[in-house]
């Protein structure tokens, strides 16, 4: 049996009071939020976020084979939900420790990735690999770990729409020219555009100019065009 995802619709009592709660338009944009009927505490649904890095190794990308649902057997990067309080950037090394082994060091913020639809917010990171570490793949978690240069990543077994935009990205920085795959059927999809059959892009974002530094606020290594310049 599927469990029901959390969404506003499903809210039905305050965390506060235990009371109520109602859809109320709430100023002053006047959204539609549940409103507690006693207290009247508004619930903010937030946005569930991601961190996660694409390891870079002598040029090539580390990727893990997802050991469970949703995408179990695809590809994906090292990543998962961060943690109440926790900085995103804690967040990223930390996933990567815990999937593949490494601690690795963020040296710059690839993109922020979101689809309409879907309550989540996925920021991926650029990292570099300590020397002579090799990956260790948390069983639970991950089949198999493998790096991928520009020309051999796996385009009909990614995981997510965001797997793919994070690839595209860095394929596009480091100036390669290969051709972007598909997602297969039955991928994971939140936005409904998507598909094996509509590749089209959905909505993405990369900073304008230049990637912004991760560790301490330094640009990053890998510089981009003006927005206006890039396709």
């Amino acid at each position: 049996m599927d469990r029901p995802d959390l969404a506003p619709d499903r809210l039905r009592f305050c965390p506060l009071c235990g009371s109520g709660l109602a859809s109320r338009n709430v100023p002053p944009d006047g959204r539609e939020h549940p409103v507690c009927s006693a207290c009247g505490f508004v619930f903010y649904l937030p946005p569930k976020v991601v961190a996660g890095t694409l390891p870079v190794s002598g040029g090539r990308i580390l990727l893990t084979r997802r050991a469970i649902d949703p995408g179990r057997g695809l590809w994906t990067f090292p990543g998962g939900y961060v943690d109440w309080g926790e900085d995103v950037r804690e967040g990223a090394r930390r996933e990567t420790l815990e999937e593949v082994g490494l601690s690795v060091r963020l040296e710059a913020l690839l993109g922020l990735y979101s689809y309409p639809g879907s309550p989540v917010v996925v920021v991926v990171f650029l990292a570099a690999v300590p020397d002579g570490v090799e990956p260790l793949a948390c069983p639970s978690e991950v089949l198999e770990t493998a790096y991928f240069a520009p020309e051999e990543i796996p385009w009909e077994g990614l995981a997510f729409p965001s797997t793919r935009d994070a690839l595209r990205d860095w394929v596009t920085m480091v100036g390669a020219g290969v051709p972007f795959g598909r997602l297969p059927e039955g991928s994971p999809v939140a936005d409904p555009r998507w598909s094996a059959s509509n590749p089209g892009p959905p909505r993405h974002s990369r900073p304008a100019g230049g990637i912004v530094g991760a560790e301490g606020g330094l640009p990053g290594p890998y510089g981009l065009a003006p927005a206006e310049e890039r396709p």
